[in-house]
Formats: C-alpha cells, structure tokens, sequence
C-alpha cells in the first residue's frame, strides 16, 4: 500500500487490447487504485525495458494486473516484444524472489474449447475472467474487492476454544446438533422431530449442571459455585438461543413449542424431592440455579422475538395461562400461573452479595453481561427486562394490585428505549398494537395511560426506577408523525 493506504498496481498487456486497458485503468484510478502503465507513466527518451523492470521489481506495487488476450499469451509464449521482455521479467520475479500473490491474471480471450489464453508461465494460476462482456462488473468487483482485501464473504475473526470442550466441561454437542438440523436440513419431518425432541434433551442437559454446596452449611462457598455454573451455562443457553433463532426464521408456530417448552423446563427443573413435609435442603442450591437459569432463558427469548418484531407471539406468550407445579409442597399439582413465575427469586444468592459486594442484584449483573451479539447485548437485554415489567402493568397480568414482573437488570440500561421514542410514528404504533392486543391507536393510548408501571417501582436504594411507557415524547405526542 501507498503511504496514505491506497493500493497500487501496474498493468502488463499487449497493444492489440489497448483501448480496454485505458477503460480499465481510468476506472481503477476513479475507484481509488494508484495505477501504472506505460501510455500515463513511459515518457520519450525513457528507456522501456527499465521502465518495465522497475515496475515489476517495486515493492511499493501491491499487484500487478496481466491481461491475458491471445496477443499477450503468443508474444509471452514466444519471447517476442514488448510482452517477451515483460514476461522474462514477470516470470523471474515470481518465480524468484516475489510474492507469487502480487501477480493477477485478467483473462480476456478463450480459445474454441473455452480455455483462457494465458501464458504458459501462469497457466495454473486462478484468474479473473473478463472473456464474457456481461459478466464485467462482476468480475470488476471480484478484482476491487481482491486489490482492497474486501471480500464478498469476509473470514471472520478467530474465536476461542468452545467452553463445553475444556476439561470437565459439559458437552452441549448434542443440543447444537439440532440447530444443525434446522439450520441446513430441507426435510421438514426431520425438522419436525428436531422441535419435538429438542425439549426433553435440553433440559437433560441443564440438569447435568450442579451446585453441590447446601448454602445452610456454607453460603460463601455455595454463591462461588451457583456464580461459576451461571457462567459455565452460557454456553448452552447459546445455541438455545440459535435453536430459537432458526425456528423464527423457519417461520413454524413459534407459540406451539415455546410455551409447553417453558412449562416443561420450569416443571421438571423445579420439581424438588419431598421428605415427609418439607423438601430436601441439597435441592435448594439448585433451586436457585436452574429459577435464575430459566429467568435468563425467558429474557433472552423475548428479546429475539422483539429483534424479529413478533409482536403478536410476544403478546401471546405474555397471557398465556401456564400450568406450573408448585415444587415446595407434598401435593405436587400444577397451578394455572401467568409468565410473572418465570421471574428469578435468587434471594440466597442475590442478598449475600447485595451485602458483600453492594450490588443490587448479582443475578442481573452475571445474566446481562452474557451477551451474544449483534441481537443479545447488555443494553438490549436490560430494555427487555423493562418492556417485560412494563408490559406486565399493561397488559393487567398479574391479579395482585401494583405487583408486576420487576425487572432486575433495570439499573443497566443506560439508553432510551429506541422502541418507545418511535412511538411518535403513527405507522409504528399501529405496527406494534398487536403487542398490546388492541385493535386501535386510541385504546392504545388509554390503555397504557390507565395501566402505567407503579410508581418508584425500583430497588429501594436506587435513584432510579423502572420507566413507565411514554405517554408523550419531548414535543411529540404518540402517533403525531407519520
């Protein structure tokens, strides 16, 4: 590259291409390419055979382009010319001392079978191939984006070793076989055995991740293991979310697996033993892991469907009747529950330290921080956890007055919401009225001004409290814009 990082390259070709060379040059120098050639930069009284070898030789020429015609492979071929000088000097530098990936073939002539006419020196060589007048601009680009190192389909950056291959770690290979299936099959029965079969297996797999530690014996050491096996469970709840991903993308019933799948997942990893009265004090640890783990699952999976706009699943979900089981009692029924029991109740785990460390709740400061971009950022799961709370008042969810999903991780959103301040459109409010299950944008309006967010609804020590949905946005009122 050039000292300002604009690549440069020198064109090699023959006379009988001429014209075209000069179009090709002149629009290499318009895309920002320092171009060489012999009619801009060979002046009378210069001698050629230097000009060419300098050329060749510079190591401040990034490439250089031989356009391949049946003249230039002939006088190549031949050793006659202008051209037979170049190749002797072309063919010396890269097979000496040059990188073999400065020297670019630009094939412009195919003999009667449809071979490129190239010098037998770079016959072996890929090249661009400008033979076929409608294919140009593809190839042109093909040969910007080679000079400028921009390819079409970018390498991505090299990660690091997944976490479920390191000693001890659990391996989650079976659940991302399942995205596998949905990701790259075209039978819609395997697919459909891949949905059915994916619950069951995945909860398998979250119980085979273990707080060993009763926090009645040990809480310090218990809250280090339940922090660990948060951590360690990222990765799982990863290539669920990929899983849910596809499924959305698939356009299947989104609502006929997620919702028997939350119920699933809360009614098997809930489900404590019982002795006589009371339940085993060894399942409490895990309690708490697998409330905050299914509380993550929740989030995660709405804030998809918000990334999708699936307003009208979201709604659904959130007045959805689940029958959840209630795990502390003896008589083990399910209970007609709204989604408000997804919520986490890490009271162990949160208040230790909430007295240790002073932060207002180490579950949401973990669980946020898990991000998967570009959809799963910190910011983006915080707004929401809010939207849930927010929602939750909304939509009249819960039967107890002024009690709501609280959304923990509220303290981590720095940002407004970008989905309230578009409120202002009249055509995204009528784009997100099914969110609400309103047909209008007046009940709209009515409904979140009758059903706002509580008052101070926060933590107690905190300056802020969980936003209310804007009734107006600085000097606009909602729908006043198109």
């Amino acid at each position: 590259m050039t000292p300002d990082n604009r690549p440069k390259v020198f064109i090699s070709y023959s006379w009988a291409v001429q014209d075209w060379t000069v179009k090709l040059a002149t629009r290499l120098i318009n895309d920002g390419i320092e171009t060489k050639v012999d009619f801009w930069d060979l002046k009378e009284g210069h001698d050629k055979y230097k000009f060419m070898e300098s050329m060749v030789a510079d190591k401040s020429i990034d490439y250089v382009l031989i356009l391949c015609d049946e003249t230039y492979a002939k006088k190549a071929n031949d050793r006659t010319g202008g051209v037979g000088d170049e190749t002797v000097i072309i063919s010396s530098e890269l097979y000496g001392k040059s990188s073999q990936t400065r020297f670019l073939p630009l094939v412009l002539d195919k003999d009667e079978n449809g071979d490129a006419t190239v010098p037998i020196y770079i016959k072996s060589r890929i090249y661009f191939d400008f033979s076929d007048e409608e294919k140009y601009e593809d190839e042109y680009e093909k040969l910007l984006r080679h000079i400028y190192n921009e390819p079409l389909i970018p390498k991505p950056a090299l990660g690091n070793k997944p976490e479920w291959l390191k000693k001890n770690a659990i391996n989650i290979s079976e659940i991302k076989r399942f995205v596998d299936v949905l990701h790259s099959s075209s039978n819609d029965t395997r697919k459909n055995i891949a949905v059915s079969e994916f619950t069951q297996s995945f909860i398998s797999k979250v119980k085979e991740f273990r707080v060993n530690t009763n926090p009645g014996i040990d809480i310090e050491k218990f809250c280090c293991e339940t922090e660990t096996a948060i951590n360690e469970m990222k990765p799982l709840r990863d290539t669920y979310l990929d899983f849910f991903k596809e499924l959305i993308l698939s356009e299947k019933n989104i609502i006929d697996f997620f919702c028997p799948f939350m119920e699933n997942l809360y009614n098997k990893l809930l489900l404590l033993k019982i002795n006589g009265n009371s339940y085993d004090s060894n399942d409490e640890a895990m309690l708490e892991l697998y409330q905050i783990f299914i509380w993550n699952i929740f989030i995660s999976s709405i804030a998809y469907l918000f990334h999708y706009e699936k307003f009208n699943e979201i709604h659904e979900i959130l007045t959805t009747t689940y029958f959840l089981i209630d795990g502390v009692t003896t008589l083990r029924y399910q209970k007609p529950e709204t989604f408000l029991r997804f919520r986490s109740h890490s009271s162990i785990f949160d208040s230790y330290y909430e007295r240790k460390d002073r932060v207002f709740s180490k579950t949401a400061d973990i669980v946020s921080h898990q991000i998967k971009e570009p959809i799963l950022i910190t910011e983006r799961f915080a707004q929401t956890d809010i939207r849930l709370s927010q929602l939750s008042f909304a939509l009249k969810i819960s039967k107890i007055e002024d009690w709501g999903w609280f959304a923990l991780s509220y303290v981590y959103s720095k940002e407004l919401d970008d989905m309230w301040i578009k409120l202002a459109s009249k055509k995204y409010c009528q784009k997100i009225l099914p969110l609400f299950g309103v047909k209008t944008i007046d009940e709209f309006k009515q409904l979140i001004k009758d059903n706002p967010v509580k008052e101070r609804y926060g933590y107690p020590n905190s300056w802020h409290s969980i936003p209310r949905i804007p009734l107006r946005l600085r000097d606009y009122e909602i729908a006043s814009l198109n």
